[in-house]
């Protein structure tokens, strides 16, 4: 089996890209097609209010294929009906490549609760535009557990019991490894510079990231250091010097 990303778009300016279920219906249609077309497994996905999230396996064809038809088709689906021009997304869509199967079930649980994070819902069962429901034991359609559990080493009745065990920890914190690979994948770096020690600015930007979503998560300073394989001392100094620029995740 070829990689898993973690894909995610918002809308320009973040506006709002599903303005009701039916957009989110048409997206999710649109979605499946373009997916099965170019061999990219879908293995979770969530649709928000101006952004969403997958979770995918890609095939012998390069990713950027099958996101690019599902982009261009949904902005011409929602351009004619609002009767609006110009770009829908963001820029290009952002991917983060998954790089240690461990984590995999807590990045779906993550991306499954998107909407409790935004206060939408109070448990991921209510909200209809994801496949958490998929992970729970609802009917199957279109989420290829099969291909997760290749990458896991899990049938799918265990991936489910594994995900049930992620969601009940409801308090806990979300994998620094997870937070991590976020941080690289909106800072433009991968996973494997950020960690083997990169110097440049971008590596910087993502460092500083990192520490921000990490503190918000409860880490500390030395939870971080020993991840980067950096001193506190070096962190403290990071902290300190970008707390002027306030710079905030986007995940």
């Amino acid at each position: 089996m070829g990689s898993i990303l973690h894909v995610y778009s918002r809308g320009v300016e973040q506006r709002d890209i599903f303005l009701n279920d039916l957009d989110r219906r048409v997206f999710r249609v649109f979605m499946r097609e373009a997916l099965r077309t170019h061999d990219v497994g879908l293995l979770a996905y969530c649709l928000m209010g101006n952004h969403f999230h997958l979770l995918v396996a890609v095939g012998q064809h390069p990713v950027w294929r099958g996101m690019h038809r599902l982009l261009m088709r949904y902005s011409g689906y929602f351009n004619q009906k609002y009767q609006r021009v110009g770009h829908l997304f963001q820029g290009r869509f952002q991917s983060i490549l998954c790089l240690d199967d461990a984590y995999l079930i807590h990045l779906v649980a993550y991306i499954h609760k998107n909407p409790v994070r935004a206060g939408l819902v109070a448990h991921p069962r209510d909200w209809a535009w994801s496949s958490h429901g998929e992970f729970s034991g609802g009917a199957q359609s279109f989420i290829e557990l099969g291909r997760l559990g290749q990458a896991t080493g899990f049938t799918p009745e265990e991936l489910q019991q594994r995900y049930a065990e992620r969601l009940s920890e409801s308090n806990s914190m979300l994998p620094l490894k997870l937070l991590a690979a976020q941080a690289a994948g909106i800072a433009g770096v991968s996973l494997e510079k950020l960690l083997n020690g990169g110097s440049d600015a971008v590596c910087t930007r993502a460092r500083r990231l990192l520490l921000a979503m990490a503190t918000n998560e409860g880490y500390t300073l030395c939870d971080v250091a020993k991840l980067l394989g950096c001193s506190e001392s070096a962190l403290s100094q990071l902290r300190r010097k970008s707390q002027s620029n306030k710079e905030c995740p986007t995940a």
